[in-house]
């Protein structure tokens, strides 16, 4: 791993680098992976999931109760504090939207 930015991706099944920790900000969530202690980001220009080896405004997180779900479980969105998106997969892959639907949806277990 280097310093600057690097892509993140889903996997199908978990593994070592699939893991990833809340950490408390000032008014925000960081989320730093438990292997390469990189932190999630989101780069609204390029629409694109990053880590980086530290955390800045990019990589802040508002973690949110998902006040339209009417299931079982505790539904959360997860936004970015930045730039307003919301962290969603579509068609396989992680994504920033500007407006939620069903695909920012996130369930805790």
């Amino acid at each position: 791993m280097t310093d600057s930015r690097n892509t993140v991706t889903l996997s199908e099944t978990p593994g070592d680098y699939c893991y990833w920790e809340e950490v408390k900000g000032n008014g925000c969530k960081y989320y730093r992976n438990v292997v390469t202690h990189r932190y999630l980001g989101f780069d609204a220009s390029w629409n694109q999931v990053h880590c980086e080896a530290s955390p800045s405004a990019c990589e802040e997180w508002l973690l949110l109760v998902d006040q339209l779900d009417r299931s079982h479980q505790r539904a959360v969105v997860i936004k970015n504090k930045h730039s307003g998106s919301y962290l969603a997969v579509q068609s396989g892959r992680l994504t920033g939207l500007t407006s939620y639907n069903e695909d920012c949806k996130w369930f805790l277990e």
